[in-house]
C-alpha cells in the first residue's frame, strides 16, 4: 500500500489544528501560527492570508517548506473545523478537528496524576489522504511537581524512554500495529508540561 502519510505529517496538521484553529476559541499556544503581521505575514515567516466564507472564517497560510495550510474555522460551536495541507506538487492531506480535552483511552498513554489541562491544547479528529484515513488524537497538561519525578512516574508506567536530556524526555510507543503513541515531558515557563498524540491507522515509521 502507497505510504502517502508519515508521522510527521500528522502530528503537525494536529499542531497546526490546535494552535490556529484554537486561537480565536481561547486557546494561547506559543509560537502560534495564525497571528498575522501588518506585513501579512505570520510569525515564522509564512504567508497568511484570512476571508469569510459562508459565515465562517479560512486562513491560508505557506510554510517555510512551501506547503500551503488552509484553515476552515466552525461556523458554530461544537462543529469540526478542517486543515488542509498542500504540497507544492499538489498533493493534498486534510484533518478534520474539534476542540476538546481527549481521554486518557482515546490518548493511549496515562495522565500525570494531577496535571492541569491546557484549555485550547486539544485536538482530536481524523486526517484523510486520498482514500486512507488516519485518526489523531492530543492534548497538553502542566504540573509544577519537578521533571525528574514527573520522568520517573513515566518510566514506571510506560517504559524507559526514547530519547532523554536535562530540559525535555520523549517516549515513542508502538504497542500495536498501526497505532503510535508519543509522549513528551519538557521544561516549560517554570513548570513542567507533558504532551501527548496519537496517530492510528495506516502509519510506517520504520526505515
Amino acid at each position: 500500500m502507497k505510504k502517502i502519510l508519515c508521522l510527521t505529517l500528522v502530528l503537525m496538521l494536529a499542531c497546526t489544528a490546535s494552535i490556529v484553529l484554537l486561537t480565536g476559541c481561547g486557546g494561547d499556544k506559543d509560537g502560534a501560527t495564525a497571528e498575522r503581521a501588518e506585513d501579512g505575514t505570520s510569525e515564522n515567516g509564512g504567508e497568511v492570508s484570512t476571508e469569510k466564507e459562508s459565515g465562517g472564517e479560512s486562513t491560508e497560510l505557506t510554510d517555510e517548506g512551501g506547503r500551503k495550510i488552509t484553515v476552515e474555522e466552525p461556523q458554530e460551536e461544537g462543529e469540526s473545523g478542517k486543515v488542509t495541507l498542500e504540497e507544492e506538487g499538489g498533493e493534498q492531506s486534510t484533518i478534520e478537528v474539534q476542540e476538546q480535552a481527549p481521554s486518557e483511552d482515546a490518548l493511549g498513554a496515562p495522565v500525570y496524576p494531577g496535571a492541569k489541562y491546557i484549555e485550547g491544547s486539544g485536538v482530536s479528529g481524523t486526517t484523510t489522504s486520498g482514500d486512507q484515513q488516519l485518526a489523531v488524537a492530543g492534548a497538553e497538561f502542566t504540573t509544577t511537581d519537578a521533571i525528574a519525578k514527573v520522568v520517573s512516574w513515566y518510566e514506571s508506567k510506560i517504559g524507559a524512554p526514547m530519547a532523554s536530556a536535562a530540559e525535555a524526555t520523549t517516549w515513542m510507543l508502538q504497542e500495536q500495529e498501526g497505532t503510535v503513541v508519543t509522549v513528551v515531558v519538557e521544561l516549560y515557563e517554570n513548570q513542567v508540561k507533558i504532551t501527548i498524540a496519537k496517530v492510528s491507522g495506516d502509519i510506517d515509521i520504520g526505515p
